[in-house]
């Protein structure tokens, strides 16, 4: 963010106070939070359509310490919360009486951050009209862990409109994607379709001051008086970065097809810190299907009941069909 007022001359094609990338949940609710402060905010998504990846998705959140739990009367203890974050995203390192849980600080600081706004962020969503909430009544993935103390309640999603159907209705996420860039078009803010975001615009100084993005076949620049908010981000339909940043081969995504690693790019460009380019949500596809249609929400979920079991085209076991679908796809 800029920290002194910036002036702008004819040669800038718009100027708004905050120029946010994208609109998935991140950007959407950056943009949505941004806009209801009074701030002028443009939202510039590359496809012809708002939501990105988000909008291939349930829509469903885990938050822990949420508003909903504490409606529902359930407790969720920072200590408690803290260590079962740290146990689950780092298992390899978790030390339950480390000093930092057996994890690098600063990951330690981003899991209690996390605790510490988390609740708060849902509130001021749901207080700007970006967001309604509802108790979603499945346990934790990982709820059969001594360390789990809360194993209900953290699980969250966007109340549907009534008569909402899956896979005839608009995914969650969609749903989740579009209340967030409504609330932040009734708020003020301006969405841009077809924008394709290419490079951020730097004075002398080096701070970032705007962006060039390609829409059709012209290119315009639009400048940003208070900063920059990139919510993308996503390389899985680039090839070369795929290549060189994930475990593989990773043949299909149920990543928008949008998601070619741009922001990757020109945050290389100003210097950012990349990382933890390696991790990602796994999820099992099947190969057959992936490879001809690599954008794809057909996924091999967990198939509940105690007799089913996966196999191979020649009829042998090949997985835990009851472990985590997203440790299955690792």
């Amino acid at each position: 963010m800029t920290s002194v007022e910036l002036t702008f001359g004819d040669e800038w094609d718009l100027v708004a106070d905050v120029v946010v990338v994208g609109s998935g949940a991140a950007a959407g609710s950056a943009a949505a939070t941004a806009a209801a402060a009074g701030a002028q905010v443009v939202v510039l998504e590359k496809a012809s359509w708002v939501g990105g990846t988000t909008a291939r998705s349930g829509g469903v959140m885990w938050v822990p310490n949420n508003p909903v739990m504490a409606e529902m009367g359930l407790v969720d203890e920072r200590d408690d919360a803290v260590h079962y974050m740290a146990r689950t995203a780092f298992p390899t390192r978790y030390q339950r009486d480390h000093p930092t849980l057996g994890l690098r600080e600063n990951s330690l600081r981003l899991i209690e951050a996390f605790y510490d706004h988390g609740r708060t962020a849902l509130e001021h969503l749901c207080s700007i009209g970006a967001l309604t909430l509802e108790h979603v009544p499945y346990p934790d993935y990982y709820a059969d862990l001594p360390v789990d103390k809360a194993p209900f309640g953290r699980t969250l999603k966007p109340i549907f409109p009534e008569g909402w159907t899956r896979g005839i209705s608009p995914t969650g996420g969609q749903i989740l994607a579009d209340m967030y860039i409504d609330a932040a078009v009734a708020h003020g803010a301006q969405l841009r379709l077809e924008h394709e975001v290419r490079h951020v615009i730097r004075d002398a100084s080096g701070r970032v001051i705007g962006v060039e993005a390609r829409a059709g076949t012209r290119t315009v620049i639009i400048g940003a008086r208070k900063g920059v908010i990139f919510g993308t981000g996503g390389f899985i339909h680039n090839k070369e970065m795929r290549f060189a940043y994930l475990r593989g081969p990773v043949l299909g995504s149920a990543a928008t097809e949008h998601a070619t690693g741009d922001f990757v790019r020109i945050g290389i460009e100003v210097g950012a810190e990349l990382g933890n380019m390696s991790h990602a949500w796994w999820d099992q596809v099947a190969v057959e299907h992936a490879v001809t249609v690599p954008s794809t929400l057909k996924d091999v979920y967990n198939p509940y009941g105690d007799s089913m079991i996966i196999v191979n085209k020649h009829g042998r076991r090949v997985v835990n069909e009851k472990a985590v679908y997203k440790e299955r796809g690792t």
